[in-house]
């Protein structure tokens, strides 16, 4: 009996060290591999395991880089989704599972074809791809403790340069630390806490501020206390020009947060001794980021600004501009909208110019804007009777302001809203809303009769039935 229970004990004790051991070697990453800068299209596959009928099935994958994006997905019944991107440049992604209640973040080389195991019931996963150690180590370990955390009660007292050398000495410990382990964990996984303690260590120095008021805990006013300026980064200067575009590897938001105390172009280039690199290829291209994303063209000066990037960022914001700009082009020449010349009257009568051109027509008058949430849901709402009298020859006409609605968010819009429109400066636009037709709120309608008479005024829309029963009795008459 005794000689069984010893037994049953070595089996538990063999199956404990056996797990140990796989996850162990899970956690090393024995090679390091740098980033690729190329553009291509990538496919993820995610199955989640442990994944019922009745869980939540949403999720989304997001990025940062020269592109940052964001894609949605569902699971379908069985756990599997999966997820095409362009991709530029190697990328640490951040993977958000609803049935999970959790973000895992995971590295992608561009036009790979990667696979992704998770257990609902685990905090660990399985990755196949490229970077498969790598991700192997972020999966096992999870959530990232930060270790040498700034001790707020040494750094009482402590003046702006004392504390930016108590940041640099954190960093030193961290990597001391992480290299007792060099030999057992990888050299691959020695390069990523050599990373990931270079932006703690940054993270500490941006964070000056806070920390001191932490420390302090109103003991002080804030404004007295030292703040973080560009030049406390200095004492990184080699580190970073040595990550070069291993930072693509990174979480970024805090790179960014670091960035943005760079406010000049000149600045981040005297700190990389105009060598360039990862951080002033992503400097230039957040100048580009809102254009893109809003799906308006680059301008003459943004494609000037890349030519001073790298060969890869310029050649990718290159060919976004030349496709930009064409497909604007294509937009704008749409047939079925047009953009009526504001006649250049007093802001008393430009009403009534406008109308002058539509004599002997019936006239529609849409007063909007383009924020005007309401305004565009009423053209949603209106856009089958709209098409239905725009055949029979009514007139509609769009009317907005200058401020209220930004050129090229307006140019933007109309060409999918057929009709005459026109926009008028800011000032006649008051004029028109507060004194001419005392309007008190947007969107407003006209129905304007042949001879140019307002026939009904309307705030907010009357309804389908409404506008097409006032739009059939002016044709008539």
């Amino acid at each position: 009996m005794k000689r069984k229970v010893i037994l049953v004990v070595v089996a538990i004790l063999c199956l404990l060290g056996s797990g140990y051991a796989q996850k162990t070697e899970k956690m090393k990453v024995r090679e390091w591999q740098s980033p690729v800068l190329k553009s291509a299209r990538t496919c993820l596959e995610v199955q989640v395991q442990g994944y019922e009928p009745g869980m939540k099935k949403e999720g989304y994958l997001s990025w940062g880089g020269f592109l940052p994006g964001k894609q949605e997905f569902a699971l379908d019944e069985n756990g599997k989704t999966l997820i095409e991107f362009e991709q530029h440049g190697s990328l640490l992604l951040n993977l958000s599972l609803a049935c999970m209640d959790r973000e895992l973040e995971i590295v992608l080389n561009p036009g790979e074809n990667a696979r992704l195991y998770v257990n609902t019931k685990e905090t660990r996963g399985e990755f196949e791809g490229d970077y498969s150690e790598l991700n192997q180590y972020l999966l096992c370990r999870g959530e990232r403790n930060r270790s040498y955390p700034v001790d707020l009660e040494k750094i009482k007292g402590m003046t702006e340069n004392e504390y930016i050398l108590y940041c640099k000495e954190l960093y030193d410990s961290r990597l001391k630390e992480s290299s007792k382990q060099k030999k057992k964990q990888g050299e691959g996984w020695f390069r990523y806490a050599q990373l990931e303690a270079l932006l703690d260590c940054a993270e500490d120095i941006y964070s000056m501020n806070p920390n001191f008021e932490k420390a302090y805990q109103g003991a002080k006013d804030s404004r007295e206390l030292p703040y973080t300026k560009y030049p406390c980064f200095n004492i990184l200067q080699p580190i970073f020009l040595e990550a070069g575009y291993d930072l693509m590897l990174l979480p970024e938001h805090s790179i960014n947060k670091m960035l943005s105390y760079f406010r000049k172009e000149e600045q981040l280039q005297a700190f990389l001794e105009n060598k360039g690199g990862y951080l002033l290829d992503l400097q230039k291209a957040h100048v580009c980021h809102l254009r893109v994303n809003n799906d308006l063209p680059l301008k003459k000066e943004h494609l000037t600004l890349m030519q001073t990037a790298s060969p890869y960022v310029n050649e990718l914001f290159t060919d976004i501009y030349e496709k930009g700009n064409k497909a604007w082009a294509e937009h704008l020449a749409k047939p079925g909208y047009k953009i009526g010349k504001v006649p250049d009257v007093p802001k008393e009568q430009v009403f009534d110019s406008i109308m002058t051109g539509y004599r002997g027509e019936v006239v529609f008058v849409d007063f909007w804007y383009v924020y005007c949430k309401s305004c565009l849901k009423a053209m949603n709402e209106m856009e089958e009777v709209k098409q239905e009298f725009e055949k029979k020859g009514v007139k509609f006409l769009f009317i907005t302001g200058a401020k209220a609605s930004p050129e090229e968010r307006w140019l933007k819009m109309i060409p999918d809203m057929s009709g005459d429109h026109y926009r008028v400066t800011n000032e006649t636009y008051r004029y028109l809303i507060d004194e001419q037709f005392k309007m008190g709120g947007l969107p407003h309608y006209l129905i304007v009769d042949r001879e140019g008479n307002i026939k009904h005024s309307f705030r907010g829309f009357m309804g389908r039935e409404k506008m097409r029963e006032v739009l059939e009795n002016e044709l008539k008459n």
